[in-house]
């Protein structure tokens, strides 16, 4: 069941503050979306709308992603301390960041004292395509999550004991919104089995629902434990 309002699947609404990013990323959906709808002149340099902060004030709670258009590694700190402020007036929801800049994650969290912690409800995940990218991750300290999406390679077993944490997350390569088959049926059935065993929440993109003869009539959409389906 796709979450409402987006075509991302494992979050419920998008939220985008900060738009723009410098990583270059040559499958990179948002700097084709920016293209098309011209939201930043230079989507290589990262803006903040403040304003989009009010769309956090939801009636229900909701898991809402805060940087589909960016990479939260690239935010003035006081995008993010601002960022952060409006979720503590909206404590209901989860609030998700991705990256691809692993230290960020640990050097974020670090600007909040202990009088000002970082929000339980704010969680940083780390976009991982392949092993090498897999290994910065442990040796950055790890993440709260990840999203193997677009997964180009098989990770290492080895790798994936070591990258335990509370969600993953594993999608194809798309263009255009169509699977490209690059993510193989192996490579997902080996990480949904170490999934279980590690007792890990398991959540597959629609982009493999061609594999469905593999998996059976429905793919894993998993969410850890407490959050709202």
């Amino acid at each position: 069941m796709k979450r409402k309002g987006n075509n991302i699947g494992w979050c419920d609404k998008t939220a985008n503050p900060v738009c723009g990013c410098p990583n270059g990323c040559e499958y990179c959906y948002a700097r084709s979306m920016n293209n098309r709808f011209h939201w930043v002149p230079d989507f290589s340099k990262p803006q903040f709308f403040p304003n989009r902060l009010k769309e956090f004030r939801t009636k229900e709670p909701m898991i809402i992603f805060i940087d589909s258009m960016s990479d939260i590694a690239h935010w003035e700190p006081f995008w993010i301390t601002d960022t952060v402020a409006a979720m503590v007036e909206n404590n209901h929801n989860i609030y998700l960041a991705l990256t691809k800049s692993y230290v960020a994650i640990n050097r974020i969290k670090r600007l909040y004292s202990d009088s000002i912690p970082c929000p339980a409800n704010f969680l940083i995940g780390a976009t991982v395509t392949n092993n090498a990218q897999a290994q910065a991750v442990i040796d950055a300290g790890g993440a709260d999550f990840i999203s193997f999406e677009p997964l180009m390679e098989r990770i290492s077993p080895d790798v994936l004991c070591s990258l335990r944490c509370m969600w993953w997350i594993v999608g194809d390569l798309t263009k255009n919104g169509k699977p490209q088959h690059v993510t193989r049926t192996d490579w997902i059935e080996e990480m949904s089995e170490q999934a279980t065993a590690y007792k890990i929440p398991f959540f597959m993109k629609d982009s493999l629902e061609d594999r469905l003869f593999c998996f059976g009539s429905d793919l894993r959409k998993e969410f850890p434990q407490g959050w709202k389906l």
